[in-house]
């Protein structure tokens, strides 16, 4: 059930998040980019010693990309097999609960 189902698409969910994290995370060091940039003079003079960062661009690139990778290698790895594991015993000891009472004349609710 939950271990076939694992190893059939954890591939597959494991290869897109990290598809999706790559663009989002380049995104983030543009800062540093532009700080080796103007400390090797590849920008011209009369122009920005230090160009204009996007800095909710970076912001926004870090956090989509950090809970991309969340998602994928916590949540969807370990939270969701173990979710519905504990699902599954809770829904046969329910079941067995009321498998018990159906023949003794107590009402389940």
């Amino acid at each position: 059930g939950i271990a076939r189902g694992l190893v059939m698409t954890g591939g597959i969910i494991t290869s897109c998040g990290l598809e999706m994290a790559a663009p989002f995370g380049s995104m983030a060091p543009s800062p540093l980019i532009n700080a080796v940039a103007a400390a090797w003079g590849w920008w011209p003079d009369g122009q920005l010693s230090q160009p204009p960062v996007l800095r909710g661009v970076v912001e926004l690139g870090a956090a989509l990309s950090l809970g991309v990778l969340i998602d994928t290698l916590i949540v969807r790895s370990l939270l969701v097999p173990s979710m519905m594991a504990w699902m599954a015993r809770r829904t046969e000891v329910l079941s067995e609960g009321a498998q018990s009472t159906r023949g003794s004349g107590i009402e389940s609710t």
